[in-house]
């Protein structure tokens, strides 16, 4: 890998603070497409895709249709450069998708669309998951040394950003949760005149009984309870 310049490092510091200034995943991944745009020499298009513990593969940002489409065809096909970089290499390039043997499917569909070489980098993000930042152009080599040494720096940069953002979201998530079970058990405990013990395992016994997550059952029991107030 060559020396990063001192231009470029100015552009991953101005990078960083971009990055930790967006609130939410959502956010974060859709500075991410924008700013590897302007960023990776050769980078017309952009996409960012997840595949969750459950085998689930999501494109949470792109930065247009063309890379939606191109992702969904990776899916759809279970082939391709991004799925190989989640899942094999750290760093995948197709030179020329003209020539490109190894996923002949994709291939031929994704030069109907006009795209001839890709480049994509591994992400390593929150709890498990595994992403990929998948960049497209319309000129075969259109990805040189230049831009896979910027791409990785790139995308270190973007996956500690991302996994920041997942860790965030978790957190905001599992306090909510907290905090509407406390309500659910207040209200059986009032409802019911029983302790906050006993009414917390009425509300585990319930959500056994149904199949559902004590979360989302405490969720329903406050916005029924809401509602009812609402009434009065």
């Amino acid at each position: 890998m060559s020396p990063v310049e001192p231009g470029l490092m100015q552009i991953f510091a101005d990078m960083a603070r971009a990055l930790s200034q967006r609130k939410g995943v959502d956010a974060t991944v859709e500075e991410i497409c924008r700013l590897a745009v302007e960023t990776i020499p050769g980078c017309e298009s952009v996409g960012v895709c997840l595949v969750h513990r459950d085998g689930r593969l999501e494109t949470p940002a792109a930065s247009n249709q063309l890379a939606y489409d191109l992702h969904e065809l990776q899916y759809e096909l279970r082939e391709g450069p991004c799925l190989h970089a989640m899942w094999n290499q750290h760093t995948v390039s197709s030179e020329d998708l003209a020539e490109e043997t190894r996923w002949p499917r994709f291939s031929a569909q994704a030069l109907d669309r006009g795209v001839r070489s890709m480049l994509c980098f591994q992400l390593f993000t929150d709890r498990g998951s595994l992403g990929a930042l998948d960049m497209f152009s319309r000129q075969a080599h259109g990805f040189g040394e230049e831009a896979c040494d910027t791409g990785l720096v790139f995308a270190s940069h973007a996956a500690v950003a991302l996994s920041g953002a997942q860790s965030q979201a978790h957190l905001t998530e599992a306090i909510s949760s907290r905090q509407r079970i406390g309500e659910a058990t207040g209200i059986l405990a009032e409802r019911h005149r029983l302790t906050t013990t006993a009414a917390f395992a009425m509300l585990a016994q319930t959500s056994q009984r149904h199949n559902i997550k004590v979360r989302e059952l405490a969720v329903r029991l406050v916005q029924k309870e809401n509602a009812a107030r609402q009434r009065r």
